[in-house]
């Protein structure tokens, strides 16, 4: 009984851990505006708009701040349960506020924009 609780443990933490590696790469690719490579992590659907986005925003905008603010986890469009080591198992959905400090061109003003990013666990 405790390997079939330790395997599913163990799945648990991979997704867990995998979503954690999946926000901060999107976030590196997203800041260092490798265009092509943040593309990559979102779903078909929805790339080519970003693509067609993104090329005035790498020339505008310049990101110095950027932290995660709450983090969300839902299971079905409903909010997961947190237990001690994080959502319940389960969690198929995530949606993440980060908070950016940036500087829009030709201003050098800093501005503060909250932004939500939905994260959704593909089976595949």
């Amino acid at each position: 009984m405790g390997s079939i609780s330790c395997k599913t443990l163990g799945s648990y933490r991979k997704t867990q851990k995998n979503l954690n590696l999946n926000i901060k790469a999107f976030s590196n690719e997203f800041e260092s505006k490798t265009v092509g490579s943040s593309a990559e992590f979102l779903h078909p659907d929805h790339r080519s708009k970003y693509l067609a986005q993104s090329l005035g925003m790498t020339k505008r905008i310049t990101i110095f701040i950027t932290d995660i603010q709450t983090s969300n986890f839902l299971k079905d469009k409903v909010l997961a349960f947190l237990i001690s080591r994080g959502p319940e198992e389960g969690f198929n959905r995530t949606i993440v506020t980060i908070r950016y400090q940036i500087a829009v061109l030709p201003s050098t003003k800093l501005k503060c924009l909250l932004v939500k990013q939905e994260l959704v666990l593909n089976q595949k």
